[in-house]
Formats: C-alpha cells, sequence, structure tokens
C-alpha cells in the first residue's frame, strides 16, 4: 500500500513541517532518531507502509505487516524528566480523543494502547532525549492497525468503520492529535489531563492480583503508575505499579 504525502497533507490545516513518507523500514522510530541526529529538526513526521523490526513499549515485536499505520513523531520537547511518563499519556488520551470525534468508541489501556470494544487497535513508543533532566527531545511512535491482518485479539479500523476514508486521513488526525495533546498538557497540567485520560480508561474496575494483594483498578496517579484498591474491614488499601511491573493482558480480562 503507497502512501500519499499529499492527501496527508491535505487533511492537515497547516502542515508547515516535514512530512517522510517510506515503503519499507525497519522501524519508524529508528529512521526519526538518525534523522534528528543528521538533521536540526524541530518536528517531523516518519511514516512507513511497513516496518521489518517494529517494537513495542518494552521491547516486544510489533507485527507491522503493510496496511497498518506505522508513524513516528520526532520533536522538541520541555519537560521534566521525572515526568516521562506523561508523553505517553498525553498521546494515548488525544489520538483516542480524536478518533472519538468520529464516533468511534476508542478506550485506553494502561499505559499505551489503544483498544475498541476490548481489543488493541494500537499503541505508542515514545522514546526520549535528557539533557540537565530535561527531556528535550523525543520519539513518539504510533502503530495502528487500518486493514492489516491482525491477530485474535485485535481490532482494524478499517473494516469497523467508514467515517475515516483513508490511510492518509488516520495519518493527519494521529499528527494533529499528537500536536494538540501537547499544546493541552503544557496549558492544562497532568491533573486535568488525567482527569480526561481515566474516563475513557478501559481497565477501571478490571479485579487483579499482584502477588498476595487482591484489588481493584481504581486509576492511574500523576506519575503514571497504575492503581489497584482494595478494601479489608472498611480500610481501603491502594497500591501504586510503575509502568513494566504488570502486564494487563487481554485474552480472559472481560
Amino acid at each position: 500500500m503507497k502512501i500519499n504525502v499529499e492527501e496527508i497533507k491535505s487533511y492537515i490545516k497547516k502542515p508547515s513541517y516535514p512530512i517522510y513518507v517510506f515503503d519499507r523500514v525497519s522501524s519508524t522510530n529508528a529512521v526519526a532518531w538518525n534523522l534528528m541526529k543528521k538533521k536540526e529538526l524541530g518536528f517531523f513526521v516518519i511514516i512507513a507502509s511497513e516496518q521489518t523490526k517494529g517494537k513495542g513499549q518494552w521491547g516486544r515485536d510489533w507485527c507491522s505487516l503493510p496496511g497498518g499505520l506505522y508513524l513516528s513523531i520526532g520533536c522538541e520537547l520541555k519537560i521534566a524528566a521525572k515526568n516521562a511518563s506523561h508523553i505517553t499519556l498525553f498521546s494515548a488520551w488525544s489520538i483516542a480523543n480524536k478518533l472519538r470525534n468520529y464516533q468511534l468508541p476508542v478506550k485506553l489501556k494502561w499505559p499505551n494502547d489503544l483498544v475498541i470494544e476490548h481489543q488493541k487497535l494500537g499503541g505508542i513508543k515514545s522514546e526520549i532525549k535528557i539533557r540537565d533532566n530535561i527531556i528535550t527531545q523525543g520519539i513518539i511512535g504510533i502503530g495502528i492497525n487500518w486493514s492489516n491482518m491482525v491477530p485474535e485479539n485485535g481490532i482494524n479500523l478499517q473494516s469497523y468503520q467508514h467515517r475515516i476514508i483513508s490511510i492518509e486521513h488516520l495519518a493527519a488526525i494521529v499528527i494533529e492529535a499528537i500536536i494538540s495533546g501537547y499544546q493541552y498538557y503544557l496549558v492544562s497540567g497532568i491533573e486535568v489531563l488525567l482527569k480526561n485520560y481515566m474516563e475513557i480508561l478501559d481497565d477501571i474496575g478490571y479485579k487483579t492480583i499482584i502477588k498476595d494483594f487482591e484489588g481493584i483498578i481504581s486509576g492511574v496517579n500523576s506519575e503514571g503508575n497504575l492503581e489497584i484498591s482494595s478494601q479489608v474491614s472498611k480500610i481501603m488499601t491502594t497500591i501504586n505499579l510503575y509502568s513494566g511491573a504488570i502486564s494487563l493482558g487481554y485474552s480472559s480480562r472481560f
């Protein structure tokens, strides 16, 4: 599937940044880092029709067959290093929020998955560079199932709906979502963003067991950690788990 960069630009109000389209790459994040080293770019987009070495947030292989949207955004940032998790939070929320404007019931699975009806639609992998405890550069990688084959726990967007008419249209929505999501985060702050994030968090109320602690997922805190709460004899206990300490699966959750 050949992706048309001019069609992508036609959906964007003011496309003042470069968009690079490739047929096949190892990973769009890797291409983005290489480009960032060679050129002084404040904001740019890499899109590929296929990835041969796509990775998820924790280094797991991401199936990147032709027909999916594989997109990375390179950008200059100014975020405290301790708030690195906020990048994934605002990215996931902003994309889901934009897609919901098209009457799609997109929700979030902590920390970085997009889901429809409990099935995986896509995911986000963010990578950063830090200088003096400040995140100065970032690559936000996004993979979304468009018309590609998906596993049993996945769903692709083209077969589900007809409001988004092409993969180019989808790419434009994602690009503008990241731009507006970052600005919203800077202006509104993490607490307001988290409130919106948790309104569409698919995990809320899900029962889970961590070692000897059995509880219910109750939210996400400002550090991006998952909150699991349990009440015993009228005493409420909440534990926080950082991203990577627990993996919330799909197969038996609902």
